[in-house]
């Protein structure tokens, strides 16, 4: 809604003209990241809702979220951080970057985290499918030899 004006002036085709309706969006936009108001405090005392981690990793780099849920079950951002991988990461396959993704993610919000029960979403396609294999069909996994 308050993006509106920024769009409009980015879209192709369109002359670009900063005026006082891009002006006024933009301070909206700025005043919103800067001062983080939809962001919730995290409460993790007994009556608390469902805390929620979320992992979403792409071959350039990934994004996480910790997030709370509310007596209706809406959930609401605690905390987000993204980044982007370094050069070795990016030739990760799927699995190994969604792993990595949460290992990131559970590093950076342990200590909200620390002693709550919580749940996590990653994209776990690949993860599931590999689980489900044979342990001699994972990749890298080391197979014991049979002696006659």
């Amino acid at each position: 809604m308050h993006a509106g004006p920024l769009v409009r002036i980015l879209q192709k085709n369109v002359e670009f003209q900063w005026e006082t309706e891009e002006q006024t969006a933009m301070a909206i936009l700025e005043e919103a990241l800067c001062n983080a108001p939809g962001l919730i405090t995290l409460g993790n005392s007994d009556g608390a809702w469902q805390i929620v981690v979320g992992v979403d990793t792409r071959s350039e780099g990934l994004g996480v979220i910790l997030q709370q849920g509310d007596e209706n079950k809406n959930r609401h951002p605690c905390h987000y951080e993204n980044g982007r991988w370094i050069k070795d990461k990016k030739s990760y396959d799927e699995g190994k970057r969604e792993c990595h993704g949460l290992v990131k993610a559970l590093k950076n919000f342990g200590n909200d985290g620390y002693g709550v029960r919580f749940l996590v979403e990653i994209d776990a396609t690949t993860l599931v499918h590999q689980l489900n294999l044979p342990t001699n069909k994972l990749p890298g996994a080391t197979v014991p030899a049979r002696i006659a």
